[in-house]
């Protein structure tokens, strides 16, 4: 059974503690550790260890469970790759303190990625040399890594499912997963359910937003193009019982703070009748 979950970056200028607070009040009761959390209230902070204990207390009082966390978000082959790097294994030692199963990050990509053969095989090797040893550390402290699906509207590494699942078969750990990005996936012309269905056990987490294929707009589930009955199905037809974890930035930038509890409590319950047994979006639109 898939299960309602929101990232606690809707609420990103909140302190970590009143953020799930108020999600857990909403009705939700896993949430996604939001990379703007981490970077606004816990990197570079000098008492990073209390802090973290009191988000591990606040999540307890609420009845919420931290189950993914998205760990530093950046390119890993870029002008700050080193510093992303360390950030990165940080990001897991973190996700560990808060008891979060799985950790995502985005796949690297060279910045000539898709000018030419010498460059989309260093990527490709690259990306094995990172997340090998990024592996090293999600062992050490008990996590797992997801890794996610990318924008394809220029040549990117990681759009495709083939990628990503060619990655983890060089990888050849369980600690390792994919996190399927539906506003990504519809942005990349993606056929949905298919690729849902290649991936099958190996997809561990998921970012559920919508757009209009033009742009990663990240919407609510209904609010843009995306073919929500293929998804639906195929995440039932290969047995997924994760988060159905909402990212929405597109949401939180026009919904005043003032609102924010009322379209918590929302986005709760369209989670809870979209995850129905035998909901479908043509159907309910038909009947409205």
């Amino acid at each position: 059974m898939l299960t309602p979950c929101i990232w606690t970056d809707f609420l990103t200028e909140l302190e970590p503690e009143d953020a799930i607070r108020m999600i857990g009040e909403a009705g939700f009761q896993q949430v996604e550790f939001g990379s703007g959390h981490e970077k606004n209230f816990l990197e570079g902070k000098e008492d990073e260890g209390k802090r973290l204990k009191r988000i591990v207390h606040a999540a307890e009082r609420a009845g919420v469970s931290i189950v993914q966390m998205h760990g530093r978000l950046c390119n890993f082959m870029d002008e700050n790759a080193e510093e992303n790097i360390a950030w990165a294994h940080r990001s897991m030692e973190r996700a560990a303190m808060l008891g979060v199963r799985w950790v995502v990050f985005h796949p690297a990509q060279s910045p000539g990625y898709g000018t030419s053969l010498e460059e989309w095989e260093y990527t490709r090797v690259r990306n094995v040399e990172i997340f090998r040893a990024f592996l090293k550390t999600a062992e050490r402290v008990g996590v797992g890594i997801a890794i996610e699906n990318m924008l394809g509207h220029r040549p990117r590494f990681g759009a495709p499912a083939s990628d990503l699942l060619w990655l983890l078969d060089q990888l050849k750990s369980d600690r390792v997963g994919i996190c399927w990005d539906t506003g990504h996936a519809n942005v990349s012309n993606v056929k949905q359910g298919q690729a849902i269905r290649a991936i099958n056990k190996r997809l561990v987490a998921l970012h559920i937003d919508d757009n209009d294929g033009s742009s990663d707009q990240h919407l609510m589930p209904l609010r843009g193009r995306i073919d929500w009955d293929d998804v639906l199905t195929a995440l039932r037809e290969i047995d997924y019982h994760g988060p159905f974890d909402l990212e929405l930035p597109g949401e939180r930038k026009v919904t005043p703070h003032a609102a924010r509890p009322a379209q918590l409590r929302y986005l709760y319950q369209l989670s809870r009748v979209m995850l129905a047994p035998g909901f479908k979006v043509a159907q309910e639109t038909k009947a409205g």
